[in-house]
């Protein structure tokens, strides 16, 4: 070609490639036809045709309707079977679904499906943005039509479970996925649900919040705490299905051993220094004990160090559970009704004389 620039080179004279410097010093690729194909510049950066989604820009021999192409400046598409799938805009915003993502990411679907699942391991977050058509992939829609949701969705080997869902009015539902109205809060299904403090409930302590609708023996059992690999029961809140709350701890015979009378229950009575106080955070006054003086007396119904604090240096309360009080005051009294009746005896026998 010697020093011409303009050097054109042509495969065939019907459907040929033409390849020739411009006068800017790139390279161009063009067809037959004279339409630029793709330009290699001086900074040997390769330009190609803007393309569209039907004839994407960067493709593949044989499936030519898959690939890359550029639909406005600034922006990035990807097209699938020749219809736009993905597209990161001028702003860094990605669309999956939309051709107009409002946000850093958002992934819209079709009518009737569920519009984004995000799978890690075997579990999922499914959120649905459902129209008039309702949801046809979940039994039923307990949003009716036109709502929104989002749901989480665990797997088993290939079949996949929705355990929890927060409507278009942030209600929570678990376990629950029926056709019903929320008035507030959580709606809790027929399956126990667990919240564990360890990687597993058999680990360790860990709460049960129960199926609202099952009852018990007195009444409904709303949560449940439970311990050991086994689940022993160790506390439960419930209501007696009307107006009344019960805070329980567990006391079966069965789950104990080596029961023996409590004995010098007066004199641990005595010990007991009872107060009243100010709290700091209101002014507002209070009665009772100080836990670390109680802790001493009865270690059972205080929970924590003295003067304990954080890896912050905050501190760290003690609790007091006062009733395990209850057993020793009761002692306590039937020691002290024990004396009385025998100073009563005494009184008797003397007045006789």
């Amino acid at each position: 070609m010697g020093d011409s620039m303009s050097t054109i080179i042509n495969a065939t004279t019907t459907n040929g490639v033409v390849i020739q410097p411009d006068n800017s010093g790139s390279l161009v690729l063009q067809t037959n036809s004279g339409t630029t194909a793709l330009t290699i510049d001086t900074s040997q950066r390769a330009a190609f045709v803007a393309g569209t989604a039907a004839l994407p820009a960067i493709t593949t021999t044989g499936d030519t309707n898959t690939g890359v192409f550029f639909p406005a400046a600034d922006t990035i598409a990807f097209a699938e079977g020749g219809a736009e799938a993905m597209r990161l805009d001028s702003s860094g915003n990605v669309g999956i679904g939309t051709t107009s993502p409002a946000t850093k990411l958002q992934i819209s679907g079709t009518s009737g499906s569920l519009n984004t699942r995000i799978n890690a391991g075997n579990t999922g977050l499914d959120v649905t943005n459902n129209d008039a058509t309702g949801v046809t992939d979940l039994a039923t829609s307990p949003l009716g039509a036109g709502g929104k949701a989002m749901t989480f969705t665990t797997y088993t080997g290939s079949a996949s479970a929705e355990r929890m869902r927060i409507d278009s009015s942030g209600n929570v539902q678990i376990g629950k996925t029926s056709n019903s109205t929320l008035s507030a809060g959580v709606n809790l299904g027929s399956l126990p649900n667990f919240i564990a403090s360890t990687a597993s409930p058999s680990d360790g302590p860990y709460m049960q919040i129960s199926n609202i609708a099952a009852s018990v023996a007195n009444g409904f059992r709303y949560i449940s705490f439970r311990v050991g690999s086994s689940g022993n029961e160790a506390g439960s809140i419930s209501t007696n299905g009307s107006s009344t709350v019960s805070y329980v701890t567990s006391s079966d015979y069965r789950l104990k051993e080596n029961v023996k009378p409590m004995v010098g229950a007066l004199d641990v009575i005595s010990k007991l220094n009872p107060v009243t106080y100010t709290w700091k955070i209101d002014g507002s006054d209070g009665q009772g004990f100080i836990a670390h003086e109680l802790q001493e007396v009865v270690p059972d119904a205080v929970t924590g160090k003295k003067d304990a604090v954080d890896e912050e240096g905050n501190i760290k309360p003690q609790g007091v559970d006062t009733s395990f009080l209850v057993a020793t005051l009761t002692a306590a009294i039937q020691e002290q009704q024990t004396i009385i009746n025998d100073l009563k005896a005494r009184v008797e026998t003397l007045e006789v004389k």
